[in-house]
């Protein structure tokens, strides 16, 4: 009876799935720029900081605004 090692069938594994096109890691794989979004997490991680950082900027501006309609001066957090 024959055994072969398990990392030994991996490694064949690994060889035949990049002969039929699958992607191994710095060989010839094409880098796409969005290739993270493939990730669920990431996609959900990403989309929370885009409505955070919109909800900043809203705030901000807010902000202004409302400074600048009480004192009928623009903000300026840089004068003394």
């Amino acid at each position: 009876m024959t055994t072969t090692r398990p990392d030994a069938r991996d490694t064949t594994k690994r060889a035949r799935r990049g002969r039929r096109g699958g992607r191994a890691a710095g060989v010839g794989s094409r880098r796409t720029p969005f290739r993270s979004l493939a990730v669920r997490n990431f996609r959900l991680f990403a989309a929370g900081q885009v409505v955070s950082v919109a909800g900043t900027w809203m705030m901000v501006t807010a902000q202004d605004w409302l400074v600048l309609s009480l004192t009928g001066t623009p903000a300026r957090p840089w004068a003394p």
